[in-house]
Formats: structure tokens, sequence, C-alpha cells
């Protein structure tokens, strides 16, 4: 920091005549540095410029900082809002997910079991049309038959389509289930990839650079401009205090107002022609040279003294004005960067209030998403009970048709059966019938001999009876059912009683 000098006060308003006749007399090379000293202090009071400006910096830092806190605040409500909007959005989207998951798994526990049935049925329908139907049941000149030839499949091909339809009905409202909640959640995705996080984790202000939390970096950023303005202010007032040392030192020097005006006229010709040729250099005033206060008494000590002052001081006014300078930049460069975080935030908040729109919008439609989930529900259990229904005919008519095939073999097992029977009951009627012959012969031929030892003493008619004839007996079929027992083979037979078995 440039010294400063403190001019005595005159102890009596008259001024010696040695003292005067002596600043008068000052050689030309003093008067010419003086001059030079006032043309660069001048100059360097231009700084003046830069200390406003480091006013008005502080004054918008602060106004930055208010609004730096107001923004992060609402920023931060915002930012909770949405994330709680979207996480409860996010669990209703899983929800639906939910039921189109769980109709998905019910649906193929539910195919699974109508093709158990459906498989059930092909493997009975099999059965029969593997099953000929013996030549022997049938009339003669009968083309051959096997069981299935007397099944009627337009029931099962019904319930077969009719279960793909039910299908096909899930499959389209799965699929409007599914553009619906891809609607949904392209929605919030969009929002979620739009909605912005905070700008010091993302890296968008240039204060994380710095590493710090910008609560906490904002306000020594504040203060470290405050301190560079302090500075400035400072270094300002020592340029005004040298500017007043070299206008005392110039009026206490013959000469030194014209000198000064000399060099100024020179310096502003040359700063004139260097703005036409587009280049900035300062123009001098010397009016502070031309006030008509008289200068303060001083002896040639003091003026010694003064000048050895000015010689030193005017070594640092470039260094001076050069760190207001330095000041200056840093002091806009910092708020460069507290205005560029109050910009990002105030952005931050735009985005924010923007995506709580685009939620608004989400949540409006929601319901409906909803309702679609329940529609698709609905349905699904509509379209599984028909699935379920038909499902149990096929259950019905497999079992039906089985019990056809275990008919089929009693069938043959019944035939067989009265096949045996019939066959014992003419075997009993031939053994009865030749015992009933042999009894009669036997009958006429103890009646021969009765007559034979008695009868020419017995009067004739002493009984009506004496001289008839035995009593013939008759075994025959009351009805004519020849034929009406089929023939069948034996490996017929033992091929129902195998399946007969199986059965069971």
């Amino acid at each position: 920091m440039m010294s400063s000098l403190t001019l005595p006060q005159p102890e009596a308003p008259t001024v010696s005549h040695s003292s005067s006749k002596s600043s008068l007399s000052e050689p030309p090379p003093l008067l010419e540095r003086l001059v030079s000293h006032f043309l660069v202090a001048k100059r360097a009071l231009a700084s003046t410029g830069q200390v406003w400006r480091a006013n008005e910096i502080v004054t918008t830092a602060r106004a930055s900082i208010e609004a730096n806190a107001i923004f992060r605040a609402k920023n931060t409500f915002l930012r909770q809002s949405l994330h709680q909007q979207l996480d409860a959005l996010r669990a209703v989207q899983y929800g639906i997910e939910q039921v189109g998951q769980d109709a998905q798994s019910d649906l193929k526990t539910t195919v699974a079991a109508v093709d158990a049935a459906h498989t059930r049925l092909q493997g009975t329908l099999a059965s029969l049309r593997d099953t000929v139907v013996a030549p022997s049941l049938q009339p003669l000149e009968t083309p051959p038959k096997t069981l299935h030839s007397f099944v009627d499949e337009a029931p099962i091909s019904d319930l077969s389509n009719g279960i793909r339809r039910n299908i096909d009905n899930y499959k389209d409202a799965s699929a409007t289930l599914s553009d619906t909640l891809e609607s949904f959640a392209t929605s919030l995705d969009y929002i979620e990839g739009h909605l912005p996080s905070s700008s010091v984790v993302n890296g968008h202000s240039h204060l994380h650079e710095m590493d710090e939390d910008p609560d906490s970096l904002i306000p020594h950023l504040y203060r470290s401009l405050e301190t560079h303005a302090t500075e400035m202010a400072e270094s300002l007032q020592s340029l005004v205090k040298h500017y007043d040392l070299c206008v005392t030192a110039l009026k206490h020097t013959e000469g030194g107002g014209e000198a000064a005006r000399q060099a100024a006229e020179a310096q502003n010709k040359t700063a004139r022609t260097e703005a036409e040729d587009g280049k900035a250099s300062p123009t001098v005033s010397v009016g502070s040279l031309h006030i008509d206060a008289p200068p303060s008494p001083m002896t040639d000590e003091e003026r010694q003294e003064m000048v050895q002052v000015l010689d030193s001081d005017a070594a640092e006014v470039d260094d001076v004005v050069s760190e207001i300078g330095e000041h200056s930049a840093a002091m806009e460069q910092k708020l460069g960067q507290i205005t560029h975080h109050v910009e990002s935030l105030e952005t931050e908040h735009a985005s924010l209030r923007q995506g709580l729109k685009l939620m608004a919008n989400i949540c409006a439609e929601t319901p409906g998403y909803v309702t679609a989930s329940g529609e698709f529900l609905a349905q699904w259990e509509e379209e599984k009970s028909s699935i379920r229904e038909k499902m149990d005919e096929l259950d019905g008519l497999s079992e039906f048709y089985e019990g056809f095939l275990r008919a089929y073999d009693g069938l043959i097992l019944e035939v067989a059966r009265r096949k045996k029977v019939k066959e014992k009951m003419l075997r009993i009627a031939r053994e009865a019938k030749s015992k009933i012959q042999k009894l009669y012969q036997d009958d006429v031929e103890e009646r021969e001999a009765f007559r034979a030892d008695h009868g020419e003493y017995l009067p004739s008619d002493i009984w009506p009876g004496l001289v008839a004839t035995p009593s013939r007996l008759e075994i025959r079929a009351v009805d004519d059912d020849e034929g009406s027992i089929p023939e069948l083979s034996k490996d017929t037979i033992e091929l129902a009683i195998r399946r007969t078995r199986r059965s069971f």
C-alpha cells in the first residue's frame, strides 16, 4: 500500500518570504517528474468506475443470494412433491402390470387344464377309433365299423372353437391393456427423464468445481466479494490521497499548473487520436489545479519529504491500479458463478413447474388407466368362466365316451355270457328230452307187459285208461330267437376281458 504524507497546518496566516522564494526556484527536472506523477495519478482515478461497479456487484450478489434461498426452497419442495407423486403413480403402474401378469399366469394354468382335458378326450376317441365293432353284432352286409363311427364330433368341434374364441378374446383384451399400460409407462418415463435433479448433483452449476455445498459456498462467495470491494475502496482511497498530494506538490512548484495543463492537453490529443483508431485511452483534466484557494505554507524540509513520498508512491500506482483491476475481474468472475448458479436454479424451477403440469395431466388420466385395468380383469374372469364351463363339458364327453368304451366291452362279455347260458339251457334240454323219451319207452313196454299178464282177466270198462297210451311230453323253445345271440370270436372276448381288467 502506498504511503501517505500528512501536511502540516500553518501556525499563522503569513508566509515567510524566504519560503515563498524557495518554492519558486524549483529546477525543471523536478517539475517534469511532478507533472508525470500528476498525470499518472489522474489516470489512475479512472479506477473509480471499477469501485462503483464493485458496489453494484455486491448489491447484485446480495439479491442473488436471496433469490438462491427462495429458489432452492421452492425447488426442493417441488422436487419432493413430484417424486412422491411419481412413486405413487409407479405403484399404480405396478398394480396394473400385476393384474396383467396374474391374468397371464391364470391363463397358462387354465390352458394347461384345457390341454389336459383335450388330450384325455382325444385319447378316448383314439381308443374308440381303434376298437372295431364285432361284425357278428351288426346286420349282414353292414360295412365294418369302429366305436368312433357312433360318435358325433360336432359338439367337440364346437367346444374347441368356443375355447379358441375365449382365448382370442383374452388376447385382444390383453393387447388393449398392454397398449394402455405402455402409454402410462411412457408418460411416467417421460416425466422421470425430464425431471431435473439438483443442479449441484448434476454438475450443471459452475459451483460444482468447488466440491462444496452451494448452501455454504454462496455465502462464502458473497463474503469474498465484500472483501474484494473493501480492498478496492481502500486502494482507491490511496490513489485519491496520492492524487491530492500531486496537486499539492504542483501548487507549491512554480509553473506547476501550466506545465500540467500543457501535458494534459498533449495527452488528451493523443487519447482522441487513439479513440479515432478504435483504442480506448482516458483523458486528463487539470481543473483541480486552478482552485483559487492558496496552498498551505510549507518549509523546504516538508516539501522535500513530500517529494520523496510522491516519488515512492508513484512507483506503486500502476501496481495498485492493477490490483484494483484484478479485484474487479475476480468479483466479476465470482458474480458470474453466483448468477449462473441462480439462473440454473431458476431454469430448474421452470422445469419443475413444467413437470408439475405434466404430472397433473397424468394424474387426470390415471383413473382411466385404472378403469381399463378393471375392465380387462372383468372380461378375463368372464372368459375364464366360459373356458372352464367348456372344459367341464370336455371332461363330461371324455367320461361319456370312456363309459361307452367300457359299455362295449361289457356288451361283448354280456353276449358271451348269454351265449354260454343258452348253450347250457340247450344242453340241459337235450338231456331232459332224452330222459323223457326213455321214460316214455319204458312206460310203453311196462303197459304192454301188464296187459299181457292181466288183460284177459280185466274187463275193458273197468277203467277207461286201462288201454290208453302213455302221455307224451315235448321240450321246445318258446321264442324262436335262433341267431339273436351272435357268435363272437375267442379273441374278441379275450380283448374285452383285458380292457375291462385294465379299467379297474
